[in-house]
């Protein structure tokens, strides 16, 4: 076991996060498989996003650095789901 030798395994799960990675993908498409402009594809997304918005870095960044700190020397076997509620629901 890990954490006996003092090592956390913890992993992070980000939802929809607004990077340029996205920018290659395929267009979303409609129910009817029109392709969607990519202001109506962030549309449909950010409505399936009980906080309302797209993540950003900066919504990530802080979690991990915490999970990698010294602070979270007692957390081990976590997975943290950082989609602002998209899993909650």
């Amino acid at each position: 076991m890990l954490a006996k030798a003092d090592i956390r395994v913890n992993s992070a799960h980000p939802g929809q996060i607004a990077t340029n990675l996205g920018a290659d993908w395929e267009p979303a498409r409609d129910d009817e498989g029109q392709l969607l402009s990519p202001e109506a594809a962030l549309a449909q997304w950010t409505r399936l996003i009980p906080m309302g918005r797209i993540g950003v870095v900066d919504d990530i960044a802080p979690e991990i650095a915490f999970l990698a700190s010294d602070a979270a020397h007692f957390i081990t076997g976590a997975e943290i789901a950082i989609d602002g509620g998209y899993t909650a629901v």
